[in-house]
C-alpha cells in the first residue's frame, strides 16, 4: 500500500451521521462536496460514546472526550467513569485530599460552597456527584453547607433545570438543616472559557457579593426567566433568600469546592476565586479563598488541591510524531484551541518537540454563534492552506468548530448554514491536498448537528450517540482496503500506518481495515 508523505487530519466537530432527515442539519444542509467525499473515497463510521471512549454505557461524547481518545490512539478511561464508582460503593469518603478539605473547615468553625453545572449530562459534571458531596459534608458536621447551581441547557435540554432543582431541592429537605440553595446563574456566565471577563465577573458577583435578582422560590424564580424566553444556559444571577436573608456570599475563610471534573470551562471562575494576582477584572475588595479544591486538575499553573489524580499516557500520537523528529502542527479557533492540543496531547499543557500552534480568534462580538455559523473557519481555512502548502509537517491537525457550537445554540437554519460553510471550505482545502503526496482524513468527535430537534419537536441542544464519519481522501484511494467501523481510538493507529510509520505497543486502537 501506498506510503504517504503528509496526513492532514480534519475534525468536523460536531458533526455525527444519521439517517433520520427531521431537523437534521448536516443532510439537509445538502452537502455536496462532503457527501461526493462519503461516496467515492474509503468510508466508514466511528463509535464516539459510551464505553468505546471510556465513558459509561449510552453516554454522549463531547470534544473533550473525542479528542483525547483521538490523540491517544487508546480508549482513554474518563474522569466520569473514574468517579462513578467511587461514589457507588461509597469510597469517595476515604479520599485524603477530601478528608484533608473536611478537617480544615472543622479545625476553623468553616461553612462549605459547593460550585459547579447542575446537570445529569456527564459532560462537566454529574447530579449524583453534588448530592453524594452534600451529604458526606452534612453527615461528618459541617453546620452550613451553601449550594451555588450553574444552570446547563447546552449539553442539557434549554429548559430541563426545573427538573434537576427539584431533585437537589428534595434531597436538601430531606436531611438535617444548616443546607442552603443559595444562589443560580447560568453555565454562559459562570462557566465562560473564551476570556470574556464580563461574563465571569457577573458570576463572581454573584458568588461572593450576591449581587442578582432576589426571589424566595428557585423554582419559581427560574420559570419566571422561561416565560421571558431566557432559558438555562443564559439564566442571569439569582440570589434564594430564605426567611428573608441570604448569608451565602464567599469568604476568604469559608472552604469552597468546585465539583465539576471537566477542566476547560472551571478553569477562569478558579482563577477569580483563587489567584493573589488576578487583574482580569476588579474584585474590589475580596480576598482569595484560601481553602479551595476541585474534583479534577484544571490546569497546571493551579496551586489547589484536586480529588482525581490525571493519568500519564505513554506514546501518544502526537508523541510518536516528535519521537520520530517530525514536525507537526495543531490549529483551530478559541473555542476548540484547546481541543486540538491539551485535549489532544491527553492534559499535557506544553506542547511536544516540533509542535507548532496556531489559535485563530473566535469572533467575539457575538453573543451566540448562530448569529455568525461560519464562526473564524474561513480564517482557518487560509491559515491551514498556508502551512500545508509549506510542506513543513509530518502530521497537521486542524478542528472546525462550526457544527458543535452552533448545534448547541439550537438553531436549525443556522446549524444549516454551518454545514453548509464547511462544505465550502472542503472543496477549497482537498484538491490542494490532492496535489500533494498528502492523506487528508475527515472526521468527527462526536455528533450534534445532525439532530438539531428532539422526539418533542423542540429545539435540541445537546450532543447525540450517533456514529462520526471517517473517511480517507487520497490520489491512493484504490491501495486503500475497504474500511470496517470502529471507534476514535482506531484514528491515530491507522493515520500512522497510513505515514508507514510503527505504531507503539501503547496504542491499543486497531487501523481500520485490519
Amino acid at each position: 500500500m501506498k506510503k504517504f508523505e503528509s496526513a492532514i487530519l480534519i475534525i468536523l466537530d460536531g458533526f455525527g451521521i444519521s439517517r433520520k432527515t427531521d431537523g437534521n442539519a448536516i443532510i439537509n444542509a445538502k452537502p455536496e462536496f462532503i457527501n461526493h467525499l462519503f461516496e467515492n473515497y474509503p468510508f466508514t463510521t466511528l463509535t464516539a460514546h459510551g464505553t468505546d471512549v471510556g465513558l459509561p454505557e449510552n453516554t454522549m461524547g463531547n470534544s473533550e472526550v473525542g479528542h483525547s481518545n483521538i490523540g491517544a490512539g487508546r480508549v482513554i478511561m474518563q474522569d466520569l467513569t473514574k468517579i462513578n464508582p467511587l461514589i457507588r460503593n461509597d469510597s469517595l469518603k476515604n479520599n485524603k485530599v477530601l478528608r484533608k478539605f473536611l478537617e480544615r473547615i472543622k479545625s476553623n468553625g468553616s461553612r462549605v460552597h459547593l460550585i459547579g453545572l447542575l446537570s445529569e449530562s456527564g459532560v462537566h459534571s454529574e447530579l449524583s456527584h453534588l448530592l453524594y458531596l452534600i451529604d458526606f459534608f452534612s453527615n461528618n458536621g459541617v453546620e452550613e453547607i451553601y449550594v451555588h447551581p450553574f444552570l446547563d441547557g447546552r449539553d442539557s435540554p434549554p429548559q430541563s433545570a426545573v427538573t434537576f432543582l427539584k431533585k437537589l431541592i428534595g434531597h436538601i429537605e430531606s436531611l438535617s438543616g444548616g443546607i442552603y440553595l443559595s444562589t443560580i446563574c447560568g453555565r454562559f456566565y459562570a462557566m465562560d472559557r473564551d476570556t470574556r471577563w464580563d461574563r465571569t465577573e457577573t458570576a463572581f458577583n454573584l458568588l461572593t457579593k450576591l449581587k442578582g435578582e432576589i426571589f424566595d422560590d428557585p423554582v419559581e424564580a427560574v420559570k419566571k426567566f422561561y416565560s421571558n424566553d431566557i432559558t438555562d444556559e443564559f439564566m442571569p444571577p439569582i440570589v434564594i433568600n430564605k426567611d428573608g436573608k441570604n448569608e451565602g456570599n464567599m469568604r476568604e475563610d469559608d472552604g469552597v469546592m468546585f465539583f465539576n471534573f471537566r477542566a476547560d470551562r472551571a478553569k477562569q471562575l478558579t482563577m477569580a476565586l483563587t489567584f493573589k494576582d488576578f487583574k482580569d477584572f476588579s474584585r474590589g475588595n475580596f480576598r482569595p479563598v484560601k481553602n479551595f479544591i476541585s474534583m479534577t486538575k484544571y490546569d497546571d499553573s493551579f496551586k489547589n488541591e484536586y480529588i482525581i489524580n490525571p493519568e500519564n499516557y505513554d506514546n501518544i500520537f502526537g508523541e510518536v510524531i516528535s519521537n520520530l523528529g517530525f514536525n507537526q502542527f495543531r490549529i483551530a479557533e478559541t473555542e476548540k484551541y484547546a481541543h486540538v492540543t491539551y485535549f489532544f496531547n491527553c492534559g499535557n499543557e506544553e506542547p511536544f518537540k516540533n509542535e507548532d500552534r496556531l489559535l485563530i480568534p473566535s469572533p467575539r462580538e457575538y453573543k451566540t454563534y448562530d448569529m455568525i455559523p461560519e464562526m473564524s473557519a474561513f480564517k482557518i481555512k487560509d491559515a491551514l492552506m498556508k502551512n500545508i502548502k509549506s510542506g513543513n509537517y509530518k502530521l497537521i491537525v486542524c478542528n472546525f468548530a462550526n457544527c458543535d457550537m452552533v448545534g448547541h445554540t439550537g438553531n436549525y437554519e443556522a446549524a444549516i448554514s454551518a454545514v453548509k460553510t464547511l462544505d465550502l471550505i472542503l472543496a477549497e482545502i482537498i484538491p490542494a491536498i490532492l496535489n500533494l503526496n498528502y492523506v487528508c482524513i475527515v472526521t468527527a468527535d462526536h455528533g450534534n448537528a445532525e439532530t438539531m430537534i428532539d422526539e418533542n419537536g423542540m429545539p435540541m441542544t445537546n450532543h447525540t450517540l450517533n456514529p462520526v464519519p471517517f473517511v480517507i481522501v487520497s490520489d491512493g484511494k484504490e491501495e486503500i482496503p475497504a474500511l470496517k467501523p470502529g471507534r476514535l481510538a482506531d484514528i491515530a493507529p491507522t493515520v500512522l500506518k497510513l505515514l508507514g510509520l510503527d505504531l507503539p505497543e501503547e496504542m491499543t486502537g486497531r487501523i481500520l481495515w485490519e
